[in-house]
């Protein structure tokens, strides 16, 4: 068994950094894949930590401080995949890797409207991702409405949601609990929406053995967002 997880960490962690490793220590995790992670000081103290966890191998978004990036660290080898689609000023928010004998994504989409290029990204994918075993995983910003957020709150990328399971992708999440709401970050005003994913190819699929939440970091206040955990064989 496999387990991945998948975290926003907010603003690089900062002085929270401590804390956060011993949570994702706690998870006991494989492969793990974090989002607004920075290249600095307290970056470098991650990734210590995750190694110390035997989670030595790692690829991120090369950006420089005090920009939010995607950090992969994983058990097992990742090997670099080439980039399927020009990205502009978001190449460092999805970083693409073969880690055993499947294909994994991470991914951090920008907000509102600027995130479309990556949407088109991940509907572009080539379809190689779809036939072998993939898993696109991070913090998407993206929901469907009536499920993923307040039943008034439109998700414009929901049509794009859509275009991946008419694919063949399958939400990992959903797979399990259907049209259940569990949210993993709340807004000011206390709406809650479901942000973080883990999205399959076929192939991946049928090797899944779960996929929650984990809410209590996100409460203590760690992060602003919950963690995705995905068990897969």
């Amino acid at each position: 068994m496999t387990r991945l997880i998948s975290w926003n960490i907010r603003h690089g962690g900062g002085a929270r950094i401590e804390a956060i490793a011993e949570a994702i220590s706690d998870h006991d995790p494989d492969i793990a894949v974090l989002s607004e992670f920075r290249h600095n000081r307290f970056g470098a103290h991650l990734h210590e930590h995750l190694a110390d966890m035997g989670l030595v191998h790692r690829r991120s978004g090369r950006a420089a401080p005090p920009a939010n990036t995607v950090s992969v660290a994983s058990r097992y080898p990742l090997t670099p995949l080439p980039r399927t689609r020009h990205l502009g000023q978001w190449s460092h928010r999805v970083v693409a890797a073969h880690c055993r004998d499947f294909r994994i994504v991470g991914l951090h989409l920008p907000n509102l409207k600027a995130k479309l290029p990556l949407l088109e990204y991940l509907v572009s994918l080539p379809r190689t991702y779809l036939k072998e075993p993939s898993l696109l995983v991070g913090d998407l910003n993206s929901g469907k409405q009536g499920i993923d957020g307040p039943d008034t709150f439109v998700f414009f990328e929901g049509a794009y949601l859509e275009k991946l399971e008419s694919q063949g992708w399958t939400d990992g999440f959903r797979h399990f609990h259907g049209l259940k709401q569990d949210f993993t970050w709340y807004s000011h005003r206390q709406n809650g929406y479901r942000l973080d994913y883990a999205i399959s190819s076929p192939p991946m699929t049928s090797r899944l053995r779960g996929a929650w939440h984990s809410h209590p970091e996100r409460e203590a206040g760690l992060s602003d967002h919950s963690i995705l955990i995905v068990d897969f064989d």
